[in-house]
């Protein structure tokens, strides 16, 4: 209910919710968030053109 809450709040901004607990590993953590911040990289260079259900976008070293 209180990321949903987080969402109203922030309307059409990107975030990540992270779910930690006593068995998640820093590595883990660490992952996700490169992972996030790369997302956010590849939208920033492609103007937000990068589909949420994951069609292709040409770039310089193929398809990702």
């Amino acid at each position: 209910m209180l990321i949903e809450l987080v969402k109203e709040r922030v309307g059409d901004f990107p975030f990540m919710v992270l779910k930690i607990d006593e068995h998640t590993g820093e590595a883990g953590v660490n992952t996700r968030i490169e992972a996030f911040v790369d997302m956010l990289e590849r939208r920033k260079a492609y103007e937000n053109n990068v589909s949420s259900y994951g069609q292709c976008v040409p770039c310089s070293q193929g398809s990702f």
